[in-house]
């Protein structure tokens, strides 16, 4: 359940001050969650408590570090803050980011723990059963290791996802709204709902699917009532996705919520759905730097075909995104 819901404002967004501070030489500084994948595809329908014949992979993966990855296959300039350890894994992780031009100097290197860990089990449709994470190291992204990059690292966006510190959350959305700075913050499991911030100021928008919503204790059933309650937390924009059904969409000033449905291929074939949410949310951000005057709509309807395509491959970031998507 969200708090703080007595206070509101309600008003017209005002317009981005002005500022002498020099112009951001990076698009997007994305902070989050670095893992190497495992995934578990099913050969037949699943049987609980019994052994399944699989076909098991691995790849770089963590929803940050996915999102930064379709940002530079879009060609935007990208930097990543993360926490990884001093392991192989870190370098198969961090390794096809750098050959794309990202920036992995923001981070983190520790002797603490592992480089993360995803294992997701898929049924034989490509569908997600069950994620196990192993993050440790992510919650050990505090304010004080955040504060340097994002002072040194001049962006015109914030893409955070939600595998933060409750408190790392609350504190980089308060430096977003004293800075003025757009934040986009990605929702990544139910469970961890519970690190959404109660001052959402600082959000542009929020981005997360219905049972994440449901989470919150909001109706995945009225996206404008949902909105209602997180407009008056100060959120500007939100997002919500319901797989092969669409997104409802809604921003300040919106009556209602617009219901969006993906422009499919005759013949979809989903192999995989792992990743799908990271490339919209990175389809999203660079949509709104690149045509920043686009409805919210507008956006959204560019997003989803980075997410059609990511559905139909077998690498947890498609190989075919490229800049003209957008």
């Amino acid at each position: 359940m969200i708090s703080g819901l007595n206070s509101c404002d309600c008003g017209k967004l005002l317009p981005m001050k002005t500022s002498l501070a020099p112009q951001p030489t990076l698009d997007v500084l994305c902070i989050g969650g670095i893992n190497l994948d495992r995934k578990l595809k099913a050969l037949q329908p699943l049987s609980s408590q019994s052994s399944n014949p699989c076909v098991a992979s691995e790849s770089p993966g963590g929803v940050a570090r996915n999102v930064a990855e379709n940002l530079a296959r879009l060609g935007l300039q990208v930097s990543l803050l993360g926490h990884v350890g001093r392991d192989a894994a870190a370098q198969a992780v961090l390794m096809p980011l750098r050959e794309l031009g990202v920036d992995t100097g923001s981070c983190r290197v520790s002797d603490a723990g592992s480089t993360g860990s995803y294992t997701a089990v898929l049924d034989a449709n490509g569908q997600l059963v069950m994620g196990m994470a192993d993050m440790a190291l992510t919650e050990l992204l505090t304010p004080e290791l955040l504060e340097t990059a994002i002072t040194t690292q001049n962006a015109k966006l914030w893409m955070t996802d939600m595998n933060l510190p409750a408190s790392s959350l609350a504190w980089l959305t308060q430096q977003a709204h004293a800075r003025e700075q757009r934040l986009v913050m990605l929702a990544v499991s139910e469970p961890k709902m519970n690190r959404l911030p109660s001052d959402l100021h600082g959000v542009n928008t929020l981005v997360l699917n219905g049972g994440e919503l449901a989470a919150l204790g909001l109706p995945q059933d009225d996206i404008h009532a949902a909105f209602a309650k997180l407009r008056a937390l100060g959120l500007q924009r939100l997002v919500v996705t319901f797989g092969e059904q669409g997104v409802q969409c809604i921003e300040a000033e919106q009556t209602e919520a617009l219901h969006i449905k993906p422009e499919l291929p005759e013949h979809l074939k989903v192999v995989d759905v792992s990743g799908a949410g990271d490339a919209f949310c990175a389809g999203l951000c660079a949509s709104y730097l690149r045509y920043p005057a686009d409805s919210l709509a507008s956006q959204v309807k560019r997003a989803m075909k980075l997410s059609v395509l990511t559905v139909q491959s077998t690498s947890t970031v498609s190989t075919a995104i490229t800049p003209d998507l957008i």
